[in-house]
C-alpha cells in the first residue's frame, strides 16, 4: 500500500480489502467502528487508494487521516499555484499536523 499521491479508486469490497491485505470481514469491523474509509454506493463498495493509506498512516501515528490528493486538489483551486507546487504544500501541511 503505497500511493504516489494520486492514486486509484478501489470498487468492491475484494478489491477494498486485497489492496489493504486484510479479509472483507476485517474491512467491515474497522468500516463500522475504526472510521475505515470505505462506503456502500449503489449497492457496491467503494474507496481510494489514497484514503486508505492516509486511513492507515493516521493509525499508525496517531493523528487525523488526511487524504494528500484532496488537499493538493484543494490548495490548487483556491491559489494560483500549480499542481507541483500544490503538491509539495500539501506534503508540508501534512508533516506539521
Amino acid at each position: 500500500m503505497v500511493s504516489n499521491g494520486h492514486g486509484r479508486p478501489l470498487n468492491g469490497m475484494e478489491e477494498i480489502a486485497r489492496y489493504a491485505s486484510r479479509g472483507e470481514a476485517t474491512i467491515l469491523k474497522w468500516v463500522a467502528s475504526e472510521d475505515f474509509p470505505a462506503r456502500k454506493v449503489g449497492g457496491v463498495w467503494i474507496s481510494h487508494t489514497t484514503q486508505v493509506d492516509a486511513w492507515y498512516v493516521a493509525k499508525v501515528q496517531g493523528r487525523p487521516a488526511v487524504d494528500i490528493a484532496h488537499l493538493t486538489e484543494v490548495i490548487r483551486t483556491r491559489s494560483r499555484l500549480g499542481k507541483e507546487a500544490a503538491a509539495r504544500l500539501a506534503e508540508d501541511i501534512v508533516r506539521e499536523i
